[in-house]
């Protein structure tokens, strides 16, 4: 403020031309300083969103052999892709007894021949239940790795077809377990 009321004091005094010339090599330092460093933060130019919670699309009880069904399997709704690249559904088993084994998948709609068929098939033992809860989770996305994956993750390098569903089969006698199975689509 003191700089531009010089200025002004400077014009006031008879001395325009003089104010003029120090305003415009102020107006020169600014600019080489203002050059100098960025005038915005350098950030990614990605746009969001990057997935989306479809939330819990299968909940399952199962006693003796039977999810919710009398065929033995359970199957969520048909969810329809627009625009996702990939799709990660995670399955919680959160109670069982017996010795269950839990084979979940991912399925593609072919309209066509009006049915379904698996991309993604993952096969939880009794061992793998002993902890409860147990987390197993499914990926299907074009750049998704496929070897090394942590336990109890399965993952295959596939775009997510545009309706698609997950399947959970239990297998064993005796046995009861509930839990349930969440997906997100993600960008790829």
């Amino acid at each position: 403020m003191s700089i531009l009321r010089n200025l002004v004091s400077l014009v006031k005094a008879g001395r325009p031309y003089l104010a003029v010339t120090l305003a415009l090599i102020l107006a020169v330092i600014l600019i080489a300083l203002g050059n100098s460093t960025p005038t915005s933060a350098q950030v990614p130019s990605l746009t969001g969103p990057f997935n989306i919670d479809n939330g819990k699309v299968l909940v399952f009880t199962n006693q003796n052999g039977a999810i919710n069904s009398p065929t033995g399997s359970a199957y969520s709704a048909t969810p329809v892709n627009y625009s996702w690249a990939g799709v990660v559904c995670t399955m919680t088993v959160t109670a069982e007894s017996g010795s269950p084994t839990i084979a979940w998948s991912i399925k593609q709609y072919d309209a066509a021949s009006n049915s379904y068929f698996t991309l993604l098939t993952q096969t939880n033992s009794p061992s793998t239940l002993a902890t409860l809860p147990a987390t197993f989770v499914l990926e299907v996305a074009p750049a998704v790795q496929n070897s090394s994956l942590p336990t109890n993750m399965a993952a295959i390098q596939l775009a997510v077809p545009r309706v698609w569903q997950v399947s959970a089969t239990p297998s064993g006698t005796g046995l009861a377990a509930t839990g349930y199975v969440g997906c997100n689509f993600v960008k790829d």
